[in-house]
C-alpha cells in the first residue's frame, strides 16, 4: 500500500511539475554539461502512517519528466528510512535524515538503494531532504513526519 501511494504520488506530481515547467538545473563541482542541463523537479510530502498510529510518513525526492529520481523517505512503522536514485549521471545520494532531540544525521550512497531500521521515542518531529551528491542540488526539507 505504502509503496503504490508512493509512486502513483510522485508520477502525478512529476506529470504537473512538467506541465508548469517548474524545477532546478543541477549545478555545482564535478558537474557535466548534460547534468547542467538536466532539470529536477524537488517534491515532498507527509501523510498518516497506515501502520503506526500517531505515526507520520514523510518523503522528499528529485525527479525529471522522464523518470529518473533521487528520493528519500522515513517510515513511522518501524522507524525506517531509505535513500534511492535511478540516475545515470554517475552522482551518488546525500540524505538527511533530522529527529527532534537527536539532531540530523547525513547518509552518503553510491549505490542504487540503501535502507537503515532505526529506533527512536514514539511522538519526536521528523523531516528528511535529498541531495544530489557533488552538487549543489537539493529537494527542500520535507517536514511533517513523526515517530
Amino acid at each position: 500500500m505504502r509503496t503504490t501511494r508512493r509512486l502513483t504520488t510522485m508520477v502525478l506530481c512529476g506529470l504537473a511539475a512538467t506541465v508548469a515547467g517548474t524545477g532546478v538545473t543541477a549545478a555545482g563541482a564535478g558537474t557535466s554539461d548534460a547534468e547542467a542541463a538536466r532539470t529536477w523537479y524537488p517534491h515532498d510530502e507527509s501523510y498518516a502512517s497506515d501502520d503506526d498510529a500517531g505515526g507520520r510518513d514523510v518523503f522528499a525526492s528529485l525527479y525529471t519528466g522522464t523518470g529518473l529520481f533521487y528520493e528519500v523517505g522515513f517510515w513511522a512503522y518501524g522507524e525506517g528510512f531509505y535513500a534511492r536514485e535511478n540516475s545515470t549521471d554517475g552522482h551518488g545520494l546525500k540524505a538527511y535524515l533530522s529527529v527532534e532531540g537527536f539532531g540530523t544525521a547525513t547518509y552518503t550512497i553510491d549505490t542504487a538503494a540503501d535502507d537503515w531500521n532505526l529506533s527512536f521515542p514514539e511522538g519526536r518531529a521528523v523531516s528528511v531532504q535529498v541531495c544530489i551528491d557533488g552538487t549543489s542540488t537539493c529537494s527542500g526539507w520535507a517536514h511533517g513526519g513523526r515517530t
